[in-house]
């Protein structure tokens, strides 16, 4: 009975660590991930202004308003 206790205890030491672990390396992931998708979105949005900036410098018209909303209906879609 006691040698069963033990190995009862020893069982859920290690599934302790292991899922302590596991959950560790699962959080970071996401961290790690939501950072990287942060970032590229803001990266996404700094270059679409850079780009409607540009395209509103170099043309004129009510065709350039049109594409200019299209391209920032985009990038709030891929946000």
């Amino acid at each position: 009975m006691f040698d069963e206790q033990i190995r009862e205890l020893e069982k859920a030491l290690i599934s302790w660590f292991i899922a302590s672990h596991s959950r560790a390396s699962s959080d970071t992931k996401k961290n790690t991930i939501q950072v990287t998708r942060d970032l590229t979105n803001q990266e996404l949005k700094d270059r679409t202004k850079q780009y409607t900036d540009r395209l509103t410098d170099a043309a004129k018209g009510e065709w350039v308003d049109k594409a200019t909303n299209v391209v920032k209906d985009i990038t709030k879609a891929f946000s």
